[in-house]
């Protein structure tokens, strides 16, 4: 709750890009936003098979809401229901051409994490529907989104069964600047990697996935892990939300059980223990939520401490001009603001007080003859006045 506090209270003025998010990069169909489903635990489902959903980053704001036992949305500030995310997304998308504008999604529901992520849109592939400039549009959106949010944590996604010769982005990825300690890859499909893979040694496993690494702007390797993500049909989407989260998991749960499982088929053959353990990680989706927590956490309190400096510094530079600016009002009036105020006032009083008592210099003889004076004399002429003209 603390997090998203301070995220909103830094974005009205302009910082927002000092707190981490998460956010996803990765080439169309690579599983980013099924990905963000799972880990979140809540299947929103706008993306459409076989192309891009968005034009554009769509920030995903989800919310702990105990009030609320199933979820409620907001797209762009327009409340709709769960299952009319992605029919709304479609009519949006189809009004507008690629953008860096973001697309805002609030989800609030019991239980939830209290969470920022930002889902950029998938890089086109060049294919005969699709154009080199296609591609770069695409790969523009990404670079601006990056170039102007260095502090976040980025999730780099890629097929574990494409050939690491063939990723087309491999080189793309490392133009953007990133670097391993900010940056995580997730290669999903791991199920098909392990089918198409038929080796016999744990070393050969190894080996064929150290060959799909990834690597950030320094040259060095990204932390990479193997998913296996769900598939829900038309009318598993079409359930109860309740009911869609539990067959969600119920595939996760059992998609895992297989990779365990086509694992420990394997022979140890030269692998050693730490070999052994090295592989397993690999598929292991609790190390990967734990490496992504800890990289979270990191890059939070790194930039709470950068944003601590900030403002200590900003506020030295402010204590530093009103410094300047009270030296200058002493050289006008020796007399601080306050005590300057004050001072009027007293005058205005006391000035008030003469000129109503007939004592102030300003009541000269020909003044008083005038206009009167002393408060008894115009009493006493009120009073000759009033006999005049009620007569009885």
């Amino acid at each position: 709750v603390l997090y998203r506090l301070v995220y909103d209270l830094l974005r009205l003025v302009g910082l927002g890009f000092m707190i981490p998010r998460i956010v996803t990069i990765g080439q169309q169909s690579d599983g980013k936003t099924t990905f963000l489903e799972a880990m979140l635990r809540l299947c929103f489902g706008y993306t459409r098979n076989g192309a891009a959903a968005t034009k554009g980053p769509v920030r995903i704001d989800v919310k702990n809401d105990e009030s609320s036992p199933t979820p409620r949305c907001q797209l762009n500030q327009e409340h709709i229901r769960l299952a009319a995310i992605q029919g709304r997304m479609r009519e949006l998308m189809e009004h507008r051409s690629l953008s860096k504008e973001e697309t805002h999604l609030e989800i609030s529901y019991s239980g939830a994490p209290n969470l920022m992520c930002v889902d950029l849109p998938g890089i086109v592939q060049e294919t005969g529907d699709t154009t080199r400039e296609d591609v770069e549009l695409t790969m523009d959106v990404v670079r601006h989104y990056v170039r102007h949010s260095p502090n976040d944590l980025y999730l780099v996604f890629k097929r574990a069964d494409v050939d690491p010769g063939t990723w087309p982005i491999h080189d793309f990825i490392q133009s953007l600047g990133l670097h391993r300690e900010q940056t995580i890859v997730a290669c999903t499909r791991a199920e098909n990697f392990l089918r198409e893979n038929r080796v016999i040694y744990k070393t050969e496993l190894l080996k064929l996935i150290k060959q799909k690494r990834v690597h950030d702007c320094s040259g060095e390797p990204i932390p990479m892990y193997f998913v296996e993500l769900h598939n829900l049909s038309d009318q598993e989407k079409a359930l109860p939300f309740a009911e869609r989260t539990a067959v969600m998991e119920g595939q996760l749960a059992a998609r895992r059980l297989d990779i365990l499982d086509r694992l420990n088929k394997l022979e140890n053959g030269a692998a050693t223990d730490e070999d052994t353990t090295e592989l397993y990680r690999y598929f292991d989706v609790e190390s990967l939520e734990a490496h992504l927590n800890a990289t979270f956490r990191r890059l939070l309190l790194r930039q709470l401490h950068a944003l601590k400096s900030s403002l200590t510094s900003l506020l030295n530079e402010l204590t530093s001009r009103h410094q300047v600016m009270t030296r200058q009002m002493e050289k006008i009036a020796p007399l601080t603001l306050g005590d300057l105020i004050e001072r009027i006032v007293d005058l205005l009083d006391d000035t008030a007080q003469k000129l109503f008592n007939g004592e102030h210099p300003l009541m000269t003889e020909a003044f008083i003859a005038q206009h009167g004076a002393r408060l008894e004399d115009d009493l006493g002429h009120g009073e000759d006045l009033a006999r005049r003209i009620f007569r009885q």
